[in-house]
């Protein structure tokens, strides 16, 4: 009896002792939302790594997985902010095209 309730105390040490899902998701999306769907990926990151470092802070998550949703956390703000720049520049490009086709077509 004594030896089931060892195995199930390190068993259960074991599971505190991983990382939780969420921050690891948190990290692969994060990495993922540098190569494609940018905008998108970058904001699923940044809610699910708020919602660990929550989780984390209540004490509901492991704390392992805290470097995890803090990388993942940073590459989703760095992605989301990059690609926001990339789409307002490319706004800015067209327009400055568009005007001076206009300006040529009008005024010659």
């Amino acid at each position: 009896m004594a030896e089931s309730n060892t195995i199930q105390t390190s068993s259960i040490q074991q599971i505190e002792e991983k990382a939780s899902g969420r921050s690891i998701a948190t990290f692969v999306i994060g990495i993922c939302s540098w190569f494609n769907f940018g905008l998108i990926l970058g904001i699923v990151a940044i809610v699910l790594g708020i919602m660990e470092r929550n989780a984390i802070a209540s004490g509901q998550s492991s704390p392992r997985g805290d470097s995890f949703v803090l990388t993942g956390l940073i590459m989703g703000i760095a992605s989301v902010i990059i690609n926001i720049l990339a789409i307002i520049f490319a706004f800015l490009l067209i327009s400055i095209a568009l005007g001076i086709y206009l300006i040529q077509t009008f005024f010659k």
